[in-house]
């Protein structure tokens, strides 16, 4: 028995929460089937939850019809945005220890008011943003340990749904033969699905013996033309950093035009 009127909110729930906004244009035949039994089995358990702290408080939904169906709620439809109060207020913590940083503390307190809103309007597809980002400095300025906080702050506040951070270096995701690159890189982007692909030294995807800027050799271009396919097909369910050097970035984002496109920020 399902709730009255919980299949159409269900609908437009998924669109808005995993399709890329109320038309779910990113909902397709992959990885539908498991999204689809990760809701349900969700939903079952919460459903479980519920009757079973009914029958603690002495009573008896099993009586009546109706009582012990799934509900809008058991779906968590309109359940408030990512974790509860004290992971927020720990994760805010992290951000204001930050030393210096004010344009990044503007970001994130944006990023809140933003989700405040969402929640008060309903319409979550707003959180269905490109959050592709180019973080640069010299080792040890803190590249990677930012990039999990951001990380970790776009998930307790239910921008990413995932809580997963995928390291990987530009250079062991080229193959030493032709067609083994996409592979690589399909299955790091796979891994990171609805968390973050931390990719460092990534100026090291383009062939470092033909410098960057030029056209690189074949495993190049084949590392780079599928990290950009796979960015952009999934531009709004993984956040995918890419770090280094500032100069050899600088390079790297001028020699691939679809690296403007893709990270914005």
């Amino acid at each position: 028995w399902l709730e009255e009127g919980l299949v159409p909110r269900l609908v437009m729930h998924i669109n808005e929460m995993y399709g890329g906004g109320a038309q779910g244009k990113e909902l397709g035949e992959r990885g539908n089937l498991a999204l689809a039994r990760q809701l349900l089995q969700r939903a079952v358990q919460n459903r479980l939850t519920r009757l079973f702290n009914r029958i603690q408080e002495g009573e008896h939904p099993g009586e009546e019809r109706g009582n012990d169906g799934l509900t809008i709620a058991d779906f968590e439809v309109g359940a408030p945005l990512g974790e509860g109060c004290e992971q927020k207020a720990a994760i805010d913590e992290e951000v204001g220890n930050l030393i210096g940083m004010e344009k990044a503390k503007e970001w994130f307190r944006q990023v809140r008011q933003k989700v405040a809103f969402v929640e008060q309007t309903g319409t979550r597809s707003d959180l269905r943003v490109c959050l592709n980002i180019i973080i640069t400095g010299n080792p040890g300025t803190g590249k990677t340990t930012f990039a999990r906080l951001l990380a970790k702050f776009f998930y307790t506040y239910g921008v990413l749904s995932k809580d997963s951070f995928v390291e990987k270096n530009g250079l062991e995701l080229k193959a030493e033969y032709m067609g083994g690159t996409a592979p690589r890189v399909k299955a790091a982007v796979n891994e990171a699905m609805g968390g973050c692909l931390f990719l460092d030294e990534a100026y090291a995807l383009v062939d470092s013996t033909a410098g960057i800027g030029s056209s690189g050799d074949a495993f190049s271009q084949e590392a780079m033309r599928t990290l950009l396919t796979e960015v952009e097909n999934h531009r709004t369910n993984l956040m995918v950093v890419l770090a280094g050097y500032k100069e050899k970035m600088g390079r790297l984002v001028r020699a691939e035009e679809g690296l403007v496109r893709r990270f914005p920020s």
